[in-house]
């Protein structure tokens, strides 16, 4: 580190994601020596040098260490506000790691080219759906078994009074066994009840916006590296190759995710109400043909098959569709470098120019390619001939420092 006799600057410069050899940080860089203008005779420049992988966890380890090297810093020279730059990823690593520097030492970050994540939690309704039809589609399963027992044990009770109280139904054939009225109709009926109280518990709880334990800890995993509020310029150049192919890799998911959003919202409750339908007319027609043949246990099993059916879409279409996402994370892993494909079941996880902190303290400077002619433009816009990619040109970028001068001396 370079310090002068009187120091009221530090300024730590952090390189992004597969750069760990960059020499924008050094001391000589023409990004560091720029920022000798902020503090003239009075600044010193350090850089903190981390692994480069890309991945979140490699992120949040990153921002750890630097938030313990800050602190050491301050401790250090207590007197000295601290002014943070980071290129790419690094962007994301020093908003997180500047909670360590006390607010009146806070000289501000900036970030040059950072593509920033915004994590919001998707909705449940379709796990809800899930456990719903697996729930629907067991109980189909078995109860079958259980009513039809039932019908046995109702021909060996005294049900004279209820079965005049059926014979009140003038629609029951005159042939069925006041019995088999009862257990019929007690059939569909019941399927029918079940699948309400269903539908019922399902919109309910999606009401309620329950989190998952699994929502919880993905969520949590990402706040990990939740950017401090603090005074921010933000600069870009538009044709980002790192933005726009995180935002590509985002949206070739996305639409599985979408499909499946609308298929629950609005799809699946369709089909669980001609499922509810389907339950009672089945247990109803079939019953009564059953019933009149005296076989009840074929006829309480007629009302399960439409409840079978339900409880498998509403499992297995969201399910697959869902699967297919998961199939598709495999591009947003490489992106985001996250490596768990859970994460992108519970979260929906975007990138954005601007961190998520308070907009009033960020300030954004888009820069254009070259602020030439049009030949020159379309030259500037050649990567390799005309320089390095354009996710690596702002740290050279005289245009980038004038920026940084405006905004720290505003």
């Amino acid at each position: 580190m370079e310090r002068s006799v009187a120091t009221r600057l530090h300024c730590v410069l952090v390189h992004g994601t597969f750069a760990n050899d960059a020499t924008w940080v050094d001391s000589d860089s023409p990004l560091a020596k720029s920022l000798l203008r902020l503090e003239p005779g009075a600044v010193s420049l350090s850089n903190f040098r981390w692994t480069g992988a890309n991945t979140h966890a490699a992120r949040v380890q990153a921002a750890n260490d630097l938030a313990e090297h800050l602190e050491t810093l301050v401790s250090e020279d207590p007197d000295s506000r601290v002014l943070l730059v980071g290129h790419s990823h690094g962007g994301n690593i020093i908003l997180r790691a500047a909670h360590a520097i006390p607010d009146h030492l806070r000289a501000g970050v900036v970030c040059l080219a950072s593509p920033f994540f915004h994590v919001r939690l998707r909705s449940t309704a379709p796990i809800f759906w899930m456990l719903s039809g697996a729930l629907i589609a067991i109980f189909a399963t078995f109860s079958g078994f259980v009513m039809a027992n039932l019908a046995r044990l109702l021909e060996y009770l005294p049900l004279t009074w209820l079965g005049q109280v059926i014979d009140w139904f003038p629609s029951f054939p005159s042939s069925v066994s006041s019995i088999g009225r009862v257990t019929s109709s007690f059939g569909g009926a019941v399927a029918a009840i079940f699948m309400t109280l269903a539908i019922m518990f399902v919109v309910g709880v999606s009401r309620i916006g329950a989190k998952y334990a699994g929502q919880q800890i993905a969520s949590s995993r990402w706040e990990a590296l939740q950017p401090t509020s603090i005074r921010t310029l933000c600069m870009w150049l538009a044709p980002d190759e790192a933005y726009w192919g995180l935002n590509a890799a985002r949206t070739m998911v996305e639409w599985a995710h979408h499909v499946v959003f609308v298929a629950t919202r609005y799809g699946l409750p369709a089909v669980t109400v001609i499922a509810a339908v389907g339950t009672f007319w089945f247990g109803w027609s079939r019953g009564m043909d059953g019933a009149a043949n005296s076989a009840e246990a074929r006829a309480i099993a007629g009302a399960m098959p439409a409840m079978q059916l339900g409880g498998l879409a509403m499992l297995l279409v969201p399910l697959l569709l869902i699967g297919f996402a998961a199939l598709l994370s495999v591009i947003r892993v490489i992106a985001t470098g996250t490596y768990r494909f859970s994460d992108f079941a519970w979260l929906d996880i975007q990138t954005q120019r601007l961190p998520q902190i308070n907009t009033s303290l960020i300030t954004a400077r888009p820069l254009p390619l070259n602020s030439g002619g049009f030949l020159d433009n379309v030259r500037a816009a050649i990567p390799f001939l005309s320089g390095p990619i354009f996710h690596s040109r702002l740290y050279n970028d005289p245009r980038a420092f004038e920026e940084i001068f405006d905004w720290y001396s505003s």
